[in-house]
């Protein structure tokens, strides 16, 4: 809740009246159903429990290729090249979970950033 509703100094919850997981579109402007929720009466606690709400999954693929090139007998180079979210998949972080605000449900940032590319060369002796 965005407001005091239960008259106790901090936050409370919200009533759930339904399942929030079920009629939602998934996309980033709305991730649950946000009718699923309303405000309780003044000066009660609200009955949502914890965990009600399903976040988006996170699909990280992380690769690591590495090549010894052998110069002498005991001089060698070795060529890394390393993929952090090789796949790009967008890892979007928990929706707005505040009853009240304009973003309520709404996703407005990522976990991770897109892919990254390392190259490294290190000389062994």
């Amino acid at each position: 809740m965005s407001s005091d509703v239960a008259n106790v100094g901090g936050t409370t919850w919200a009533n759930a009246v339904g399942n929030p997981n079920d009629g939602a579109p998934r996309t980033i402007y709305q991730w649950f159903n946000k009718a699923a929720f309303v405000s309780p009466a003044q000066y009660t606690f609200g009955n949502e429990g914890r965990d009600m709400v399903v976040g988006p999954p996170v699909n990280n693929v992380d690769v690591s290729l590495f090549k010894v090139f052998t110069v002498t007998e005991r001089k060698s180079f070795q060529f890394r090249a390393e993929f952090f979210n090789a796949l790009n998949h967008s890892q979007f972080a928990l929706p707005a979970a505040t009853l009240g605000v304009p973003t309520f449900g709404q996703i407005s940032s990522t976990l991770h950033p897109a892919r990254q590319i390392q190259l490294s060369l290190k000389f062994l002796f």
